[in-house]
């Protein structure tokens, strides 16, 4: 059995849920806690304490993404038409 196959079936088992791949999210704007530690020039527990006040706070948003490797990771992105 493929991996991409074994994975699906997981999925669909609710095994590893994830809401899609990671590519496919960056072009959405979606970063996860890695990429945005690079971008701010920090350490990851400094943005992952931040991201997690931003979304209790409303301004950002999270979902579950597929990295490359297979890796289950959490992706965020800015609410931008926040009202």
């Amino acid at each position: 059995m493929e991996d991409s196959s074994i994975f699906e079936a997981l999925q669909r088992a609710g095994a590893d849920s994830v809401d899609c791949d990671y590519e496919d999210a960056k072009q959405d704007g979606w970063r996860t806690i890695d990429d945005l530690a690079v971008l701010a020039d920090c350490g990851r527990s400094t943005i992952t304490r931040l991201m997690r006040l931003s979304v209790a706070d409303g301004t950002w948003e999270t979902k579950k993404v597929r990295l490359s490797g297979g890796r289950k990771a959490a992706a965020y992105r800015e609410i931008l038409n926040k009202e």
